[in-house]
């Protein structure tokens, strides 16, 4: 078949027919048209490449002609495809629609609703540069949130378009997945954080004139206040897990994960800040780790004086690798997940309860912080100031700590030293002078790559 446009010819367009031609189709710089002789509008174009569309040519509203694609030739048998022609033509007619420009109408309409979707807007709020960026522990947390709870409910709707009750039939819905069930808070506290962060992305969109009034600006739904948990933790329980530990450790059971909750009970710091534990962090020789504000909660510097027992279980879990991390994941890339320490803490713990060597299951890696926290207060005479910047709570901003600026990063080492000496007499019976000392050289790590 010769490569040229057949406008004057007409064939019956059959299966048969559409499918000889492109059988008989050879190159040529030009693209094939056969017409229909049922239809005289409808016609089958063949490009020179070989790819072959049904097609309807009509008389345009404004004047002219125009073609319209009406589908690939492989997509709908000739009779479907003549049907659709005939039914352009009818819509023409009758409603003066314009099949081209109503398809250009169409895709800027869908182009523009995936523009003004609430996941667009979320992805906009999470890229814009703020006065106050966001750290990366709490930045990773708002993204997850939003991917696990929030966008599959409000991801394709238009954001101009939500409404209160739409936000807060979304935050219900966050509640039951999350197992809300009025006794369990967690499911309270996720639901509050999600309206939490649908309120800031259209706080945002307000400053940016995308919007004129925040939908999710009403209380929030759930009571989340925390319960204030004294924790099970004793004496007698403190040794009987650390003892447990040590043995799991000696058979080989997660041996990295073990330090580190060690490190919990010793440092006294939370659990999502051990795993984080960085190289670059750490001062042996003075006995100090410095957490980097992306690796802790309060999002500034904070100083961890280290005593001979932390730092011998950071040097044992440096010498095991070369990483960057003291516990490093087993892609070597990252570190492990705090969720990792507590996974290890439970299976710990549900083994000493079915041996009946722990009378209760109702004790919690967390327990470690509330109990250090205390007995350096309560027992070891620490002031109040110094056991919260032990466990490197947030500042009170109350008048008389804003006004005083005197230094007691002494009186924190002290305290650390005498913690630890306190948790060497529960665990090993030992009685240990408290008193700062020296790191040991050979224990000193940071020279390694």
């Amino acid at each position: 078949m010769a490569h040229k446009e057949t406008v004057g010819s007409r064939i019956r367009l059959t299966e048969q027919t559409v499918e000889a031609a492109l059988k008989g189709l050879q190159a040529g710089p030009k693209k094939t048209r056969l017409w229909d002789l049922e239809e005289p509008a409808f016609f089958l174009q063949i490009t020179n490449r070989g790819a072959a569309s049904y097609c309807v040519r009509y008389a345009k509203p404004s004047g002219g002609r125009s073609d319209f694609t009406i589908c690939r030739a492989n997509l709908l048998p000739v009779k479907k495809a003549r049907e659709a022609a005939k039914a352009k033509l009818a819509e023409l007619a009758v409603n003066g629609v314009d099949p081209v420009e109503a398809r250009q109408t169409a895709k800027a309409q869908a182009k523009s609703r995936k523009l003004r979707t609430f996941k667009a807007l979320a992805e906009s709020y999470l890229a814009a540069p703020r006065s106050r960026p966001h750290s990366e522990r709490t930045a990773s947390e708002l993204e997850w949130r939003l991917n696990k709870h929030t966008l599959p409910k409000l991801s394709e709707r238009p954001f101009d378009e939500l409404r209160r009750r739409d936000i807060r039939e979304c935050i219900r819905d966050i509640w039951k997945d999350a197992g809300g069930n009025g006794k369990d808070r967690a499911g309270n506290r996720i639901a509050n954080m999600c309206h939490g962060d649908i309120k800031a992305v259209f706080n945002w969109a307000m400053d940016e004139d995308l919007v004129e009034a925040n939908p999710a600006a009403f209380r929030k739904m759930f009571d989340d206040t925390p319960v204030k948990r004294r924790g099970k933790l004793t004496d007698e329980t403190l040794k009987t897990i650390w003892t447990a530990l040590d043995e799991e450790h000696g058979q080989g059971w997660g041996e990295i994960s073990i330090i580190a909750i060690q490190l919990c009970f010793v440092t006294l710091q939370r659990p999502n800040e051990i795993v984080k534990a960085h190289r670059d962090d750490f001062h042996f020789k003075d006995s100090v780790w410095r957490i980097h504000p992306d690796r802790n909660k309060t999002d500034q510097w904070y100083e961890v004086p280290l005593s001979e027992l932390a730092v011998e279980l950071f040097s044992r879990a440096f010498k095991r690798h070369n990483s960057k991390w003291a516990f490093p994941a087993k892609n070597g890339k990252d570190h492990i997940r705090s969720t990792t320490l507590s996974h290890r803490f439970e299976k710990t713990r549900k083994r000493l309860v079915d041996a009946k060597d722990l009378a209760s299951a109702d004790v919690q890696l967390y327990d470690a912080r509330r109990f250090g926290r205390t007995r350096i207060e309560e027992t070891l005479g620490f002031s109040e100031q110094v056991a919260e910047k032990v466990i490197n709570h947030a500042e009170d901003r109350a008048h008389r700590r804003r006004y005083f600026i005197g230094d007691i990063s002494g009186e924190v080492r002290r305290a650390h030293e005498a913690w630890t000496g306190e948790l060497r007499r529960i665990v090993f019976g030992e009685a240990i002078e408290a008193k700062p000392k020296k790191a040991d050289p050979e224990l000193d790590v940071t020279a390694r790559v």
